[in-house]
């Protein structure tokens, strides 16, 4: 179910099932490169990160390195536990992690355990597109907080970055965090869909600049430079793509040739 693997930005600990993520990682030793050109630009030392939907770390890791301090979070609990694996595995001692889901209230849930171990590369197992609603149960599976941002984050921490691949809750996170907005105008980096007009239209209104963002999720260029084309979904992990928008504060002047959507 889990095995070792040498990537760009350290040693990683990877799901053997799953079809994405982890598949990248220790086919090309990357993982979405492109977007690491976001937080290069935009995370500096001094900074405070929030990271909602850390996953296994692979973006994690390299944040870290590039931050203060990170707080990560991610609900499901083996791969919570995963994510702290990498973490120590490289060296990275300025992130706190929780195993909590992040939302526009405060309440108990209780989830379902996934079976990771079941997943085949013909199913196309995706351990990062688990939705909570996926997972949510009532009394039969293991208890996880869901937090908001506004009532978890201590009030003197200055927030520079957010971070949210919450699978369609953005949204819901945000609501959770209109306290640190208002206060910090953090630049935020958010996964959405093309179809999805709600998302940054309820970020504009919150004062910001929204901008699209298409990182490739393969690099001809990566780090093992292996050139194996895979498959996912009848689709080839060459032409497959995140669907990101970058957040710019309408107060910080930004000039890019990225599209500006709002």
């Amino acid at each position: 179910m889990i095995k070792k693997t040498n990537a760009r930005h350290g040693d990683f600990y990877i799901f053997t099932n799953d079809i994405f993520i982890s598949r990248c990682l220790d086919l090309y030793g990357e993982w979405s490169e492109a977007e690491m050109v976001v937080y290069e630009t935009f995370i500096q030392k001094e900074h405070i990160v929030i990271e909602v939907g850390s996953h296994i770390g692979s973006f994690t890791v390299p944040i870290a390195r590039l931050a203060k301090s990170v707080f990560a979070f991610e609900p499901q609990r083996t791969v919570f536990q995963v994510l702290n694996t990498n973490l120590i595995t490289n060296g990275i001692h300025n992130v706190y992690s929780y195993m909590h889901a992040v939302g526009k209230e405060d309440k108990h849930l209780w989830l379902k355990e996934v079976e990771y171990e079941a997943g085949t590369m013909e199913k196309g197992f995706n351990s990062g597109g688990i939705h909570l609603k996926q997972i949510s149960a009532e009394n039969n599976g293991y208890p996880c907080k869901q937090i908001t941002l506004d009532s978890f984050i201590p009030k003197e921490a200055k927030i520079s970055f957010i971070k949210v691949d919450a699978e369609e809750m953005e949204i819901d996170v945000l609501k959770g965090a209109t306290d640190i907005i208002n206060k910090n105008k953090p630049v935020m980096y958010l996964e959405s869909h093309m179809s999805n007009t709600e998302l940054p239209e309820y970020v504009a209104t919150l004062g910001y600049k929204v901008f699209e963002h298409i990182p490739m999720n393969f690099n001809p260029d990566n780090y093992k430079k292996n050139q194996t084309r895979v498959l996912a979904f009848d689709r080839t992990v060459e032409h497959m793509h995140d669907y990101m928008l970058l957040c710019i504060p309408n107060e910080i002047p930004f000039e890019t040739n990225l599209k500006q959507l709002k």
